[in-house]
């Protein structure tokens, strides 16, 4: 049985957060914030009743890999200071531009398997290795599900030094993007690699669903969030400007310190694409996002 964890009304989160998720100009105690969140008036201000969640790190991004990767070192992070932390793990059902394809690669089965010091012949393999020495008593990971919602947008917030994400439901039969046959079928390949992922995070409890209460088109999810990890490219919520050099286009925006993959890089040459996606998991290291 799936684990749930309820979202909570955007009133009901701190005084500071709730003002960043309006943007709201004059922060911490004032009598326009009491005017503002505690008099009530009909949502006049709008987010009051939206459903939201508070975290310590937000994983966001659709590549699998990537994420318990990046759930893994957090999660060693916290056994050896002893804190508890709390994370959302966010895979929007989008495109990525990165060779799945490698799992399927021997070399780089014999690669992971030298650096984690373990034979490891696959990729279900290395989903149970990293989940069974996940610290569950330390880290709280919650999953946000659906499969139709994305971010509308998310902005950095420096009173709370701390991201707001804005989300919205959408149809995804519409506007789909026609991908290049390569491409598709590494996304294929993705798909299948996301669904491991979820099953050993499910078989070895060490995920809850959110569950957003009195969520309406009008109520939409919030995410609330001190850091941010992104592992691919964000598509329509976030600026990014770029530098190529030859086949490589290189990625910069305001979560660049905390960005992997394809957030980071793309090759567009597909024999050397396997090569730089085989790089991004063989030598990963969690960034120490500011």
């Amino acid at each position: 049985m799936e684990e749930i964890k309820k979202s909570k009304k955007m009133s009901s989160q701190p005084l500071l957060w709730k003002q960043a998720s309006i943007n709201f100009n004059k922060r911490g105690w004032n009598i326009s914030s009491i005017v503002v969140f505690f008099i009530p008036i009909k949502n006049l201000f709008g987010l009051m009743d939206n459903p939201s969640i508070m975290v310590d790190y937000l994983v966001i991004g659709s590549n699998p890999i990537l994420n318990i990767l990046i759930l893994e070192e957090i999660s060693k992070k916290c056994y050896e200071k002893h804190e508890h932390k709390s994370v959302a793990v966010f895979c929007p059902n989008q495109p990525d531009y990165w060779n799945y394809e490698l799992i399927n690669d021997d070399t780089f089965w014999r690669e992971i398997s030298k650096k984690r010091n373990k034979n490891i012949k696959n990729i279900k393999e290395l989903f149970q290795d990293i989940c069974f020495n996940l610290q569950k008593e330390y880290l709280e990971i919650l999953l946000v599900k659906e499969d139709n919602m994305f971010v509308k947008y998310a902005q950095y917030d420096k009173y709370v030094d701390g991201w707001v994400f804005h989300l919205f439901e959408k149809d995804e039969k519409e506007n789909k993007l026609k991908l290049d046959p390569y491409i598709e079928m590494q996304n294929d390949i993705k798909s299948i690699i996301k669904e491991e992922f979820l099953k050993n995070m499910f078989k070895f409890k060490l995920i809850k669903k959110i569950k957003w209460e009195n969520l309406t088109e009008k109520n939409y999810p919030v995410i609330l969030t001190k850091k941010v990890h992104l592992t691919s490219l964000p598509q329509g919520w976030i600026n990014s400007s770029f530098n190529s050099n030859e086949d490589l286009i290189i990625f910069k925006n305001d979560l660049s310190l905390c960005s992997y993959g394809s957030a980071v890089h793309i090759m567009t040459n597909k024999q050397k694409l396997k090569e730089i996606s085989k790089e991004d998991i063989v030598n990963f290291t969690l960034k120490d996002c500011v």
